[in-house]
């Protein structure tokens, strides 16, 4: 994320928060009172967001004095203070809901997330997020996900193609050909784009085979069982084992090996069976859509 994004984050999330200021703080709290405070979890999990905390504080006033006291992707205990701030009460106060809700909502998720590249190990499939993010807030969502121990999906709809099961279908109706046949002519279609990435999403083995045949980057896996993810597995390797058309007299060119992915009914529960595969890239929409927020608290300590 750059720095001119994360500028316009800031201001944006402390805008819906404060509007034309804090009401309450301008009347009961003079100009001029320094308050000492110290933000604390209230459970252990992995830290996320405070980084971006820390810039919050500062875009409310630049004269705050910040001590950190932990590190983003490392894990915390509970009542662990991460942060100490001192400067003027009506700035603290001020800034003090838009950080707990980020450092809640971020931690959360890096927290979830580090549980399923737990459960993962060890084998080699990478945890993913994808789009299912808080609207206006998918770049610290993501980030989240890479202090959890995971990796970033794409970041919306320009920087891959990715063929999903509504896009086949429109293209099955449309050129009236069954879904195998579109998953191949969709992927044929993509790989005209030059230099970006095509991933193409089945829901069986007759539409593998047919994204095999095709040679796209990624395979999508949605909601497949465990044993067909085995066979689509063993399926690739067979394809990668023998080489492919000819190109001319004695030539025959090589054939692409395209990563396999698993989508859809990935839990906690799972997703070892599901790594164990063989699989390269494992993606959860859950660690985005339905992680729980680690709290937090701000304490005026003097």
């Amino acid at each position: 994320m750059s720095d001119k994004a994360i500028r316009e984050c800031i201001k944006r999330i402390l805008y819906e928060d404060t509007g034309k200021g804090d009401i309450t703080a301008l009347s009961v709290i003079a100009r001029d009172v320094v308050s000492d405070a110290a933000i604390i979890s209230e459970g252990s999990g992995v830290l996320a967001g405070l980084d971006i905390s820390v810039d919050i504080f500062k875009a409310v006033d630049a004269k705050l004095r910040l001590k950190i006291r932990a590190k983003d992707g490392r894990k915390i205990s509970k009542n662990s203070r991460v942060l100490y701030i001192k400067g003027k009460a009506r700035s603290i106060l001020k800034a003090e809901r838009t950080v707990l809700n980020i450092l809640s909502r971020l931690s959360g998720i890096a927290t979830l997330t580090s549980a399923y590249v737990g459960k993962a190990l060890p084998y080699k499939a990478k945890i993913m997020d994808t789009r299912k993010t808080t609207p206006g807030l998918r770049a610290l969502e993501k980030y989240a996900v890479k202090m959890g121990g995971g990796h970033n999906h794409r970041m919306g709809l320009y920087d891959m193609v990715l063929i999903k099961d509504n896009h086949l279908s429109v293209i099955s109706d449309r050129l009236l050909i069954n879904r195998e046949r579109a998953v191949y002519e969709a992927v044929m279609m993509a790989k005209r784009r030059r230099g970006v990435k095509v991933e193409v999403e089945v829901n069986n083995l007759p539409e593998f085979k047919a994204a095999l045949k095709a040679g796209p980057d990624i395979i999508m896996l949605d909601n497949m069982s465990v044993k067909e993810i085995g066979k689509a597995v063993l399926l690739r390797a067979q394809s990668a084992a023998r080489p492919a058309e000819p190109k001319g007299a004695g030539e025959h060119r090589v054939q692409k090996r395209p990563l396999l992915e698993v989508s859809g009914g990935v839990t906690l529960n799972r997703i070892r069976r599901i790594a164990k595969t063989g699989v390269d890239r494992i993606s959860i929409g859950a660690l985005t859509s339905s992680a729980k927020p680690l709290s937090f608290r701000l304490d005026i300590i003097r």
